[in-house]
């Protein structure tokens, strides 16, 4: 029997064409070792780290935008409360009303406006600042109190800081207007035009608050959008160097199969001649 060294050589091409190309057909990949491309496969290692730290990127902003959304949605019942009691001081100051008939829904919306200030989420109260307790309650003689933190909690990532949640003292400055108005009407004394008026400025204020937070949503839209666009872009490049062409791969294994049939076939062939040398 004849077998050529050029015989094994096919052969074992062959074989190792039809390991790899089944290996890719189950796995899906290309890549499934770095002998496959040694630089492809490190890119996709380096690639694949940037992916996973844009995307922690990516959830802390959206937890930061959630919280902006959330104290801009209590600042807004805020705003809503505080126009209706500004309403309730106008009539009173003009005295359309009995002071008596006005006072209760006043100190319903006082209550109303201390549970906002003192609104949470899973992850804090929204306007303690940086502490973790409730900012607000009332002393003795019903005049709001601020136990929060002056400084604002910030979430830092990729350059771009987001408030999580704000100081409350400016708030103190709501609850005083409201304070002043209310304990004017429980004195049976119609609050004065500058009473009126400093619960206009303290609407101003909620309003200042939701300003600086869209301020801050707004820049952190930009950067949400543009790590958006990293990830998509760095995992479509990670698809494209790991990930196998099922087609081309099963057209390589079935030729391959093809191929090492034949020369099975031809190994047979070999094994069955006979040299004259063996019938002497």
């Amino acid at each position: 029997m004849i077998i050529t060294p050029n015989i094994l050589s096919a052969t074992k091409a062959t074989s190792g064409i039809i390991d790899e190309t089944s290996l890719r057909l189950s796995t899906g990949k290309r890549l499934n070792s770095a002998s496959d491309d040694p630089m492809a496969f490190s890119r996709v290692a380096v690639t694949k780290t940037s992916i996973s730290t844009t995307s922690v990127s990516l959830n802390v902003l959206e937890h930061g935008m959630n919280r902006l959304d959330a104290r801009d949605q209590t600042l807004g019942s805020m705003q809503d409360t505080l126009a209706r009691f500004q309403e309730l001081a106008t009539m009173a100051s003009a005295g359309l009303y009995r002071l008596s008939d006005l006072l209760p829904e006043m100190k319903s919306l006082e209550k109303a406006m201390l549970s906002l200030a003192n609104t949470k989420d899973a992850s804090g109260y929204l306007f303690a600042g940086n502490a973790n307790v409730q900012p607000f309650e009332v002393d003795t003689a019903g005049n709001a109190v601020y136990n929060g933190s002056p400084t604002a909690q910030k979430i830092t990532v990729e350059g771009i800081s987001i408030s999580g949640a704000v100081a409350g003292t400016p708030l103190l400055g709501v609850f005083q207007a409201m304070r002043e108005v209310i304990a004017s009407v429980e004195g049976g004394v119609a609050p004065t035009t500058a009473m009126v008026g400093s619960v206009n400025t303290a609407t101003e204020t909620i309003l200042s608050m939701r300003t600086e937070g869209a301020a801050e949503g707004a820049g952190a839209k930009q950067v949400i959008n543009s790590l958006t666009k990293r990830y998509d872009r760095e995992r479509e490049e990670v698809a494209q160097l790991e990930e196998a062409d099922m087609t081309l791969e099963m057209t390589r294994f079935t030729e391959a199969q093809k191929q090492y049939e034949a020369i099975m076939k031809i190994t047979a062939s070999r094994l069955n001649q006979r040299r004259l040398m063996d019938y002497l």
